[in-house]
C-alpha cells in the first residue's frame, strides 16, 4: 500500500496528481491510501498515524507546510517518503523540486506569443515559499521583456489576509 498526503485537495494544482499516483499504484498492483491534512500539527498527526496504522510501504507528501518534526514517525519505522519542496533528503527520503521559475516562464511566453502585455498574477501566501518563487519569477519575466508590473495587478490568493497583498 502507497500512501499519499496532499494539503488542499480543493487546490486545482493536486486532482491529476492524485489521479496519476493512483493509476500509478494500480499498475503495480499496490492500493493507495490517500489523506488530506490541514496545517495544524493535530491533522499531521492523525494523517501519519493513519499511514502508520496502515502500514503503507510508502509516503509521498505533497504540501509546502510539512513540519519535519511530524515526520520522524515515518523515518522510525523506516518508511520511505517522497516530498515535494519540502523537507531534506536521506536514506529513505526524496524531495522533489518544482521549477516554479520555468512555469511562470512558459506561461508568459505563451500570453506573449498572443500579444498579451497587461497581465495580472495571483500569487499564493506571503509565507509560503514556494509562493514568493513564483511572483520573483513573474516580475522578472515581465521586466526581462521590459514592462513594469502595474500597482494592483498582482493579489494574492484567497488565504492571504489585505494586509499581505504585494506591493
Amino acid at each position: 500500500m502507497l500512501g499519499l498526503i496532499i494539503s488542499d485537495i480543493t487546490n486545482p494544482f493536486f486532482p491529476e496528481l492524485v489521479k496519476s499516483f493512483e493509476d500509478h499504484a494500480v499498475q503495480r498492483a499496490r492500493k493507495s491510501l490517500s489523506a488530506t491534512q490541514t496545517t495544524t500539527p493535530s491533522a499531521w498527526r492523525l494523517c501519519i498515524r493513519r499511514m502508520v496504522e496502515r502500514k503503507v510501504d510508502g509516503v509521498v507528501i505533497m504540501t509546502s507546510e510539512a513540519d519535519p518534526k511530524l515526520l520522524t514517525d515515518l523515518t522510525r519505522r523506516n518508511i520511505p517518503t517522497v516530498l515535494m519542496d519540502t523537507g531534506k533528503t536521506g536514506p529513505l527520503s526524496a524531495n522533489i523540486a518544482v521549477d516554479y521559475a520555468q512555469g511562470i516562464h512558459e506561461a508568459l511566453q505563451h500570453l506573449f506569443s498572443l500579444n498579451h502585455r497587461r497581465i495580472a498574477f495571483i500569487a499564493g501566501p506571503l509565507h509560503l515559499q514556494s509562493a514568493r518563487m513564483r511572483h520573483d519569477a513573474f516580475v522578472s519575466g515581465l521586466k526581462t521583456r521590459g514592462i513594469v508590473p502595474e500597482h494592483g495587478m498582482i493579489e494574492l490568493g484567497t488565504t492571504a489576509s489585505r494586509e499581505e497583498r504585494w506591493p
